[in-house]
C-alpha cells in the first residue's frame, strides 16, 4: 500500500509542479492548472539508473474540483484512489468496498500537494525520447528538484524526473464531478484517532511523561478494530503461515503489448493494441453506464471521447481495434 500511495502522490507532485513553468509552450497548461478545475490522465513508468523504463506502465489520474483533490493509480492490476475533501484524506478501495479516512489536521500539505509558484527553466533544446526527437525544457522547482518537460510540437508530451516518467494522455478543464463524491455503502475505517495519537506522542507533553501515563484508551477510542483487522478467528489461519500477502513485488499488471506481439502483431500494432486496451480498462465505467440503454450507449449528442475523456490517439486505437472485428 505504501508503494501505491507514493506512486499516486508522485503523480500529483509532478503534475502540479507544472504550475508556473516559464515557457510560452506551457501557458495554456498553466492556465488550466491555475483555474483549479482540471483532470490530467497519464501513464507513468519507473526509470532505472540509466533512465530506461522498467516494469509495466501505471495509469495515473490527477484532478482538482471545487477545492478538492482526486488521485487514482493502477499498479499490478490493482486500482488505488485518494480523495482529499473537507479536510480529510479518503483512501478508497473499490475492490474491497472500503474507505480508510485520515484527518488532514496537523498534516503538512506540501507532503501531498506540492504547488510551487515558480519553476525556473534551466535549459532547452531538442533531444531523443523513445527513439524520437522532441523539444524539451529542464526546469528546477523551489525544492531543488529538476524535471524535464517534453513537448511534441506545442503539446506537452511527457514529464521526466530522476526515477520516473509520466506521459500525458489528456488534460481537460472539465473534471468528472462524480470522482469527488465519497462512495456510499462502503465500509469506513476512520484512522484519524490512530494517526493523531502518533502526532500527540511527539509533543512536549508526552515527552515529559511516561508511556504508562499516556491515555491509550482515549486515543484509540475512535478506531474500528474489527473493520480494520477483520475476523480475528481467521487471522491466524490466513496470515500466520503465509507471508505472501506482504509481498508487493508480484507483478500481475496486464501486459497488453507483449500479448499483442504474441498474437502476431508487429511493434507499432502492439503499441496501438496496448493503447486501446488500457483506454478500455481505464474508462470511468460508473459514468459511462449512466448512459447505457437498450444494449448500447446514448450520450445525448456528446461523443464517447468527451464523456470518457479519451485522447485522440486513444480513440484512433479503439476504432482500429473494433474495425478488426468487422472483417
Amino acid at each position: 500500500m505504501k508503494k501505491r500511495i507514493a506512486l499516486i502522490l508522485l503523480g500529483l507532485i509532478l503534475a502540479t509542479a507544472l504550475f508556473a513553468a516559464t515557457s510560452t509552450r506551457f501557458t495554456k497548461y498553466g492556465n488550466i492548472f491555475k483555474s483549479g478545475e482540471f483532470m490530467l490522465k497519464s501513464t507513468m513508468y519507473e526509470l532505472d539508473d540509466r533512465g530506461s523504463k522498467v516494469g509495466n506502465p501505471s495509469p495515473v489520474t490527477v484532478a482538482e474540483h471545487a477545492g478538492s483533490y482526486y488521485m487514482e493509480a493502477t499498479e499490478n492490476g490493482e486500482t488505488f484512489k485518494v480523495l482529499i475533501k473537507d479536510g480529510k484524506m479518503n483512501m478508497i478501495s473499490d475492490a474491497e468496498k472500503s474507505i480508510m479516512v485520515m484527518s488532514m489536521d496537523g498534516m503538512d500539505d506540501s507532503d501531498t500537494i506540492d504547488m510551487p509558484e515558480t519553476v525556473d527553466v534551466l535549459s532547452s533544446g531538442n533531444d531523443k525520447l523513445d527513439g524520437k526527437t522532441y523539444y524539451y525544457e529542464k526546469a528546477k522547482a523551489p525544492d531543488g528538484t529538476v524535471s524535464t518537460y517534453w513537448y511534441n510540437g506545442n503539446d506537452l508530451y511527457a514529464i521526466q524526473s530522476v526515477d520516473s516518467i509520466m506521459y500525458i494522455n489528456s488534460l481537460t478543464q472539465k473534471p468528472d464531478a462524480s470522482l469527488f463524491e465519497v462512495p456510499s455503502g462502503y465500509e469506513v475505517m476512520d484512522m484519524s484517532a490512530l494517526f493523531s495519537m502518533f502526532g500527540d506522542m511527539g509533543t512536549d507533553d508526552y515527552s515529559s511523561s511516561s508511556g504508562d501515563d499516556y491515555d491509550w484508551e482515549a486515543a484509540l477510542a475512535g478506531v474500528d478494530w474489527s473493520a480494520l483487522l477483520g475476523d480475528s478467528s481467521s487471522w491466524d489461519s490466513d496470515y500466520s503461515s503465509d507471508d505472501s500477502w506482504w509481498d508487493d513485488d508480484e507483478d500481475d499488471t496486464p501486459n497488453y503489448y507483449s500479448l499483442g506481439r504474441y498474437l502476431g502483431l508487429n511493434d507499432s500494432q502492439a503499441e496501438e493494441f496496448s493503447t486501446a486496451m488500457y483506454a478500455i480498462a481505464y474508462m470511468n465505467w460508473g459514468t459511462l453506464n449512466t448512459y447505457a440503454t437498450n444494449g448500447t450507449f446514448d450520450f445525448k449528442g456528446q461523443k464517447l471521447e468527451d464523456v470518457a475523456y479519451l485522447a485522440g490517439y486513444e480513440m484512433t486505437a479503439l476504432r482500429k481495434l473494433v474495425e478488426g472485428f468487422k472483417k
